[in-house]
């Protein structure tokens, strides 16, 4: 898990190939929600996949949107 900073503000990210099962997912957030803590968490996939959050309040996108949309990433 990588960890972004800016002042007070943070932003984990953890990386995954895919989550396409709940187990899967599960692994992949695990340590993201753990975190107790209300910054924002981000997974991020493999390839072009769309944005979406679960219920949880995790957030994942694929590869491409996360390095070329800066919106999809901001403090």
């Amino acid at each position: 898990m990588w960890v972004l900073n800016k002042g007070s503000e943070k932003i984990y990210v953890q990386s995954a190939l895919h989550v396409d099962t709940a187990e899967k997912r599960e692994q992949e957030s695990f340590s993201l929600r753990n975190t107790r803590d209300s910054f924002r968490k981000v997974v991020v996939l493999d390839g072009n996949a769309r944005p979406w959050t679960d219920e949880d309040g995790v957030n994942y996108m694929g590869v491409i949107p996360f390095m070329l949309d800066p919106n999809l990433v901001r403090f």
